[in-house]
């Protein structure tokens, strides 16, 4: 019995922090604080950018919906007649068509350097995500306060997760919206040598883009509940083998 007592003495010795005694149980606190304030900058850092970015894409696709919209009122108001000297000439228009079918070419670039940038943290969220959640998820069998820590952690890596998902889903939306109003424009009264362009843009718009993790995962709602069931399915197994 004494020998029992004395290990577990020496065992709480070798803890980083003595949470026994008032000086070691404020130092864990202060290290917890300091090491929670670090993973919250990063956070908000990372998820600002992420968002602020998406937004950005969002509203460069309204833009590019209002010039298809200002060209279409022209052709409107003049009939569909190109040749009208009143308002916006021939020439204006194609410069606006022209402008337009740039415009998305920069929108696209943006979006694919943009995923580019991000792939690697989207691969190392999804997976580290998915690992710590199941993990942390089976020590719930066991009602604790100890569980508060991880259950906060848990709660952040849902909304980070659902965050990216969410945003890159709405990237994903807006693309595929370009040639919805592409299509219901009157690109048929457009000039000859620049139907094509609008065609090809509706060609492209119809193709989903989506921002990925090294194209093994990608940010869409569908993406986040099959990590819900991943990370559930993990917490099954972890909870039979315990």
């Amino acid at each position: 019995m004494h020998e029992l007592s004395s290990l577990t003495v020496i065992d709480d010795k070798l803890l980083p922090f003595d949470q026994k005694s008032v000086p070691g149980f404020l130092s864990g606190i202060l290290v917890e604080l300091i090491a929670g304030w670090k993973f919250s900058a990063v956070l908000c850092s990372i998820n600002t950018f992420y968002i602020g970015v998406c937004w950005y894409v969002e509203a460069c696709i309204n833009d590019l919906q209002s010039i298809f919209d200002e060209i279409d009122a022209f052709l409107t108001a003049n009939d569909g007649d190109e040749n009208n000297d009143n308002g916006l000439t021939k020439f204006t228009l194609r410069r606006s068509l022209l402008e337009a079918v740039d415009f998305h070419k920069r929108i696209l670039s943006l979006i694919e350097n943009f995923a580019s940038l991000v792939d690697g943290v989207i691969f190392l969220t999804f997976s580290g995500g998915t690992v710590w959640l199941s993990t942390s998820m089976a020590q719930f069998m066991d009602i604790n306060i100890k569980l508060f820590q991880p259950a906060v952690s848990n709660f952040l890596i849902l909304v980070w997760l659902f965050v990216y998902c969410f945003y890159g889903n709405l990237i994903t939306w807006k693309c595929l919206q370009v040639a919805d109003f592409a299509y219901h424009s009157k690109f048929y009264n457009y000039p000859n040598d620049l139907k094509i362009f609008t065609l090809l843009m509706m060609e492209r718009s119809q193709r989903p883009f989506y921002i990925t993790g090294y194209k093994i995962t990608k940010c869409s709602l569908e993406s986040y509940t099959r990590f819900l069931n991943t990370a559930l399915s993990f917490y099954m197994l972890f909870r039979n083998l315990w």
